[in-house]
């Protein structure tokens, strides 16, 4: 639950469709969230809307119209709809608009200028997907025309709002002097975000440039620490940021919980979210200073405020499991949307079990395995078990087998990242050492964990 960097908050051109795409799914998702299992009914109340005028309702319409939910599938109607949402200047229509005409779907020819277009509506209003697939159409070969200015412009305003996708592509203009002047401190500061954030193209590439020894482990990267030191001394919140890392992990200097949290109060102070959410999980777990859960919620909500997913995400975790009211499964529900609609990839899976268990909403398979699937595209471990799961058994999602063992076998390359930390951490537990405390959540929570750990050997040797 750890922040990293936030910069201008940073796989080439064929995973751009990629990204544009799940954004476009995490957009139609959240427009048919509130409604339950009476499709029927919910289709008439979102209809009735939308000829009012709602233009939120009129995208909703062209989704179910689209997807075929409640009513017969017409992907003209969809379009319909779709354009009267986007031509009342509502900016999420405005970017499913581009992104129709940039892949040719509801009957509609391919366009790049349209998409470009209505992307730019979007964009201008502050739409961070609009804002990472325009700067996409203008950093892939073969689109609009080449432009790595405009993209790494478009791409540092979507990256200021959080998205991973954004961060990523700006860390690779960054890493390669593309459209900006090349700097590689920056460059993994942008990755580090994405990564945070569950994007798997950017923790891979950083496993890259760690085994090839270009970056540490332990944060981000300064000439030396002592330049790092130097740097947070003169009041550089990334810096500062980056000391709270050095003194936690006590590699390059001594570990010093009360000194981390001195630096993590410093950025937090000048409005730095990851050092906010550092600060908010020092007070809450009582680390270099005295617990204080008030004043940690504090500065975690601040960050969440702002639009930090990672800060969403451990709020909504406070609320499902630590809050002790069970109304606040709703408030867990409201922050995993928060967070998982900025394509967060642990509170995509929160977020898809609380749909899957009707905690603090009524059950939903179909969305249940949307977001697991959302997050198991991702490269995310649970989502792709848990999506697995959904394919092998019809929750959600026709039954299939194939894909079922396709989202399997993806786990099984990716799971140990998940499971052998935890193996590893019951075995020093069980020599006596110190729980750490996100262990110790785990084995007060092991529901869903346990599960995983109870079927690795079963999954290791196929399950069909």
């Amino acid at each position: 639950m750890r922040g990293a960097g936030l910069l201008f908050q940073g796989r080439f051109f064929s995973v751009g469709k990629m990204v544009c795409l799940f954004l476009l799914l995490l957009c139609m998702v959240s427009a048919g969230m509130v409604y339950g299992a009476d499709e029927a009914a919910a289709f008439a109340e979102v209809k009735a809307k939308a000829e009012r005028g709602d233009s939120a309702a009129q995208l909703m319409l062209a989704s179910r119209y689209a997807d075929g939910v409640g009513v017969a599938a017409d992907r003209k109607k969809g379009f319909y709809w779709l354009k009267k949402a986007a031509d009342s200047g509502y900016p999420p229509a405005e970017f499913t608009l581009g992104w129709m005409y940039e892949q040719g779907l509801f009957g509609q020819k391919a366009d790049l200028k349209k998409a470009a277009l209505w992307y730019e509506k979007a964009a201008e209003k502050g739409d961070s997907k609009a804002q990472l697939c325009l700067g996409m159409l203008y950093f892939a070969p073969g689109k609009l025309k080449q432009d790595f200015r405009k993209a790494a412009q478009l791409l540092a305003q979507s990256a200021r709002q959080g998205q991973p996708a954004a961060q990523y592509f700006l860390g690779m203009m960054y890493e390669h002097g593309n459209g900006v002047e090349a700097d590689f401190e920056t460059a993994v500061a942008l990755y580090r975000d994405s990564a945070q954030q569950g994007y798997g193209s950017a923790q891979k590439k950083l496993d890259a440039l760690q085994r090839e020894g270009k970056v540490l482990a332990s944060g981000p990267e300064r000439s030396s620490p002592e330049a790092t030191l130097a740097a947070a001394q003169a009041g550089d919140p990334v810096a500062q940021m980056a000391m709270v890392l050095l003194l936690l992990k006590g590699e390059a200097f001594e570990r010093d919980l009360p000194k981390a949290m001195e630096w993590a109060q410093k950025s937090a102070e000048q409005g730095h979210l990851p050092a906010m959410q550092e600060l908010s999980l020092f007070y809450m777990l009582g680390k270099g200073v005295e617990k204080d859960t008030e004043t940690g919620l504090k500065w975690m909500r601040k960050a969440a405020d702002a639009g930090y997913a990672p800060s969403q995400y451990d709020l909504g975790v406070y609320y499902q499991y630590f809050s002790g009211e069970r109304a606040d499964e709703m408030k867990a529900r409201y922050w995993y949307t928060k967070s998982a609609e900025q394509g967060f990839a642990m509170a995509q899976v929160n977020l898809g079990n609380m749909y899957e268990r009707g905690q603090g909403v009524p059950p939903d398979m179909r969305l249940a395995a949307k977001w697991y699937l959302a997050a198991a595209q991702q490269g995310y471990p649970l989502g792709q078990y848990n999506i697995a799961l959904m394919y092998a058994n019809g929750r959600g999602v026709p039954q299939d087998t194939q894909k079922a063992d396709y989202w399997y076998f993806a786990f099984l390359e990716n799971g140990e990242a998940v499971v052998n930390p935890i193996l590893d951490a019951i075995a020093a537990e069980q020599e006596g050492k110190k729980v750490p405390g996100w262990l110790d959540f785990m084995l007060r929570n092991g529901d869903v964990i346990g599960n995983i750990i109870r079927d690795w050997g079963e999954m290791r040797y196929g399950r069909y």
